[in-house]
């Protein structure tokens, strides 16, 4: 056991990527099986890691750090660091792969093959531990980009046309941004002389950023984890990738994982390796709230189920960079707490909306409705879930948002009233989501639809009953999991036990459950009482025109809910639907290929072409050499 643990770094990424080359000789039947079974393990490693962390009694003290040369020609070493930050995302990436794998050995088994999926779910897994252990920068840009390489495959492994567009929208965005950040690498290199994360934290995070090489290395730094969150501008990948990837894919990467290691990597940049100053928490702030009212303005009018959450997903991660960018202990507590708050719901969501696709064959929230009879379990987990990203107590969404509302109102009350907002549009979008899909008119080819496979229910129960949790009881994962993430950045927060303290207020989860099951409770008797005698009568039919109309022409579809919002709005939803960002995106790369256009004009082939453009830089060379004329 203590080796296990001593080594638990290294393994915890070994784990899985070992897996991920063992499994493709595994039968179709067995390889998902052996896929969970190798994130299982993945995750009680991950476990043992944290509970070594927190000084668990009985369980051995792991080291913070390991070091091994690598690469010393390159100042690179393979170095992993341990530390309250790392180590609970680390944790979770791990548990929420694992529920992943878990979700996907019967979803998966109406595909042909899976022989690439588990592959390549298994190393997304081992690589996004990677990065987000990594000590080393080269070290970390390796593992980072290789998540952006497996999940260009998993979306091309969907069933939907537009899958390669899709993926290629997603690695040119991310891949664009990840060149940002490794610029802005190469300049904190050059500034400082170590890739080593904890050599340059000394460096630079002891004063505050200043100057505009410093400044702009930072910035640069900040785009490829905004990218990799989904934050606004970047995120047009994710709604474009959710509607054509496997469920399991884009509730565990884009939804998920993925939000963990962006909001991690902006985290440890702001400060850990720098030490950011007012107008830079201004900056970021800012970015969030944009983040969230855009993305939840796109999402009221969606009637793509998996875009639908897409858009929110993008949404919650305006709360996760808002927190952040605000800067005080009580935000930055609070931003990490939604990630993981965020990563549990938004993949029980997605989770839930594949269930319902798997069993009807369509995501158009239009031709759905009344599945709540025939789905009683995924309409129960899918509710937890919605309500708990709506911010609703006493889920795991309102504690965290809470706590984002508190700092907000102390620094930038402005941007508290426009995060509360959002928080109310998100309910309304999932008011029309839950009628669309589980109440209202049931459309008769659906009459006989049933609930899905066990591993499919199990997963969601499992993220339900998270939302739940830590709804009721936030201290445990403030206290253990939070709180020693602040630590790692040198910053110290009293959140109390219960209730939680802050400067505004108090918020008492379990004594509030407590007093919303008395109040259902009393609901229930007071209706149970009012129903004795009553009789139940037949439906009452509807006339127009005195002529009977079907319940079917008559039913509630999404397309109606949120319309007059659409007519309000008429002309930013139609930049939206015909591309929003990505009309920009698309003129930056028009104006590039022209401008290569240019230079391809040049090659010719012919041979006395290329001898005069080589003597004209020569002498342009020469010119520069002895210092002009």
């Amino acid at each position: 056991m203590s080796s296990i643990i001593q080594y638990s770094p290294i393994l915890v990424i070994a784990i899985p990527i070992i897996a991920a080359l063992i499994a493709p000789f595994f039968t179709e039947k067995t390889r998902g099986w052996f896929a969970f079974l190798a994130g299982a393990a993945t995750s009680v490693v991950a476990s043992l890691m944290l509970l070594s962390y927190l000084h668990v009694k009985g369980i051995a003290t792991i080291p913070t750090a390991y070091l091994l040369s690598w690469a010393p020609m390159i100042y690179t070493q393979f170095s992993l660091l341990v530390d309250g930050l790392s180590v609970f995302t680390v944790f979770f990436a791990a548990f929420l792969g694992t529920v992943a794998l878990l979700y996907s050995i019967s979803y998966m088994s109406k595909y042909k093959s899976t022989r690439s999926f588990y592959s390549l779910m298994l190393l997304s897994i081992g690589t996004a531990i990677g990065s987000l252990l990594s000590a080393n920068l080269i070290l970390f840009v390796v593992f980072w980009k290789l998540v952006g390489v497996t999940l260009y495959g998993l979306i091309n492994l969907g069933k939907e046309k537009g899958k390669e567009r899709a993926a290629w929208k997603s690695l040119m965005i991310v891949t664009s941004a990840d060149y940002a950040m490794i610029i802005g690498i190469i300049v904190i290199f050059l500034i400082t002389g170590t890739f080593y994360i904890p050599a340059i934290a000394k460096t630079l995070g002891a004063s505050p950023v200043g100057g505009y090489v410093l400044g702009g290395a930072l910035a640069l730094l900040i785009i490829g984890p905004v990218a990799k969150a989904a934050g606004v501008p970047l995120h047009t990948w994710v709604p474009d990738a959710a509607a054509v990837a496997p469920t399991p894919v884009i509730g565990m990467l884009p939804a998920a994982i993925e939000k963990l290691m962006g909001i991690y990597m902006l985290t440890r940049v702001c400060y850990y390796l720098f030490a950011i100053t007012a107008v830079w928490n201004i900056a970021i702030a800012t970015v969030g709230v944009i983040t969230m009212f855009v993305a939840v303005m796109m999402a009221l009018v969606q009637d793509d189920l998996k875009r639908l959450l897409a858009f929110h997903a993008v949404s919650q991660v305006g709360y996760m960079i808002l927190g952040i960018g605000i800067g005080i202990p009580l935000a930055i507590a609070g931003g990490l707490f939604h990630m993981i708050n965020h990563a549990t719901y938004k993949m029980c969501l997605f989770f839930g909306g594949g269930a319902v696709q798997y069993r009807t064959g369509t995501k158009d929230l239009n031709k759905l409705g009344g599945l709540s009879r025939n789905m009683p379990l995924t309409t129960i987990f899918f509710i937890i879930a919605a309500m708990a990203i709506s911010g609703i107590p006493p889920f795991n969404g309102f504690a965290s948002k809470w706590m984002i509302y508190s700092a907000a109102i102390q620094t930038y009350p402005v941007f508290a009233v426009i995060a509360m907002v959002v928080s109310a549009l998100t309910l309304a979008s999932f008011i029309k989501l839950i009628h669309s899909m589980f109440y209202g008119v049931r459309p008769k080819e659906y009459k006989d639809v049933k609930e899905v496979p066990k591993s499919m229910t199990i997963a969601m129960g499992i993220l339900a009953f998270v939302c739940v949790f830590f709804g009721i009881f936030p201290q445990i994962p403030l206290n253990y999991l939070i709180l020693p993430a602040l630590s790692a950045l040198g910053m110290q927060l009293n959140m109390g036990n219960i209730p939680i303290y802050t400067n505004i207020g108090t918020w008492g989860a379990a004594p509030a459950t407590l007093m919303l099951i008395a109040a259902l409770i009393i609901g229930a008797i007071i209706y149970a009482i009012s129903r004795v005698g009553v009789t139940k009568g037949e439906p009452a039919k509807t006339y127009t025109g005195g002529e009977d109309i079907p319940s079917e022409e008559i039913s509630v579809t999404s397309h109606h809910f949120y319309y007059p919002v659409k007519q309000a709005f008429k002309t930013p939803y139609n930049i939206g639907e015909k591309g929003g960002f990505d009309i920009i995106y698309g003129a930056i790369v028009k104006a590039i290929l022209g401008f290569t256009q240019l230079f391809r004009k040049t090659h010719t082939g012919t041979l006395t072409t290329y001898i005069s453009w080589l003597i004209i830089f020569l002498g342009i060379a020469c010119y520069l050499a002895l210092g002009g004329i």
